[in-house]
């Protein structure tokens, strides 16, 4: 985020004080395409970068994915400003058509929110076939995934309407699930990601940490709620990542990464080893150990 002051946007095309970053913006618009939410690119500085960027840039209009995107009904002038700089001799023979293409009409809270789900979801799908036989074919592998989709649109359905207080709830829900999952505890108190790593590095995600049959057990749980078999839902505020319902009968699912975490559950007394309301899913560190749900033990 940048945040300048009038002064500042003035003089950014001409102070040396800003060169780096005027570089560093340069090359970001040449190299990553761009998504703009709630901005209408109407400063002269900010028509600079993309005027700057689109030297070399090589987008092509037509291109998949689109490389500029703007969350808007109808595109403003400095938008197709940027459109126009970015496509050059491109864009007027097929203005109708960049300029459709280039429209995501949602408004910013809902499409960012979408958006979140989205590459939650990926994460979890590009893990999971990470984890699967080398043998599966792309059907089975489809079954698998079509779990996780299944989750990420009742998680969708679910943040309706008061969004913000979803989010928080998706917050608490994840650091529970994944602070349980690696460490046994729930008392960190810090957001944990499900990986540092983007989509596209997915596949260095350690092996040894489980998450890809983690993924996987996700996914398989979302399948059974789509066929009926069970509800779910987060647990957080009883201290369960998971609550799988069926009929009047409620179950605590507890994923832990190896056993030596779900020992440290256990001792913390997240998980009581006699109860028979609770799943405990220990996964082993070897990444050719089988994937099974049952009961502890």
């Amino acid at each position: 985020m940048l945040i300048a002051r009038t002064p500042q946007i003035t003089q950014y095309g001409v102070n040396a004080a800003y060169a780096v970053m005027r570089h560093h913006l340069t090359v970001l618009v040449q190299q990553r395409r761009t998504l703009m939410i709630g901005f209408s690119a109407q400063d002269t500085d900010v028509q600079q970068i993309f005027v700057a960027g689109a030297n070399g840039s090589g987008w092509q209009w037509d291109g998949t994915p689109t490389a500029f995107l703007f969350a808007e009904d109808q595109l403003s002038a400095g938008q197709r400003g940027i459109l126009a700089s970015a496509y050059g001799d491109q864009y007027a023979p097929h203005r109708p058509a960049i300029e459709q293409a280039a429209r995501i009409r949602a408004y910013a809270k809902p499409l960012l929110l979408a958006l979140l789900l989205a590459v939650l979801e990926r994460k979890a799908g590009a893990l999971a076939d990470l984890g699967l036989p080398d043998g599966w074919n792309a059907a089975e592998r489809k079954m698998v995934m079509e779990g996780l989709r299944h989750i990420r649109d009742a998680a969708a359905l679910a943040a309706e309407p008061e969004r913000l207080d979803f989010i928080r709830r998706l917050i608490a829900a994840t650091m529970l699930g994944l602070d349980l999952y690696h460490h046994g505890k729930s008392d960190t108190g810090r957001y944990i990601p499900v990986s540092s790593e983007p989509i596209q590095q997915i596949a260095d995600v350690p092996q040894p940490t489980g998450l890809r049959q983690a993924a996987i057990a996700l996914a398989l749980l979302g399948r059974g709620a789509m066929d009926g078999d069970w509800t779910i839902a987060a647990g957080t505020a009883s201290g369960t990542p998971i609550d799988l319902q069926q009929d009047t009968r409620r179950t605590r699912i507890f994923v832990a990464a190896n056993d030596d975490v779900a020992g440290k559950m256990i001792q913390a007394g997240h998980i009581d080893p006699d109860a028979d309301d609770t799943v405990l899913q220990r996964l082993a560190r070897s990444p050719a150990a089988p994937l099974a749900i049952g009961p502890d033990g």
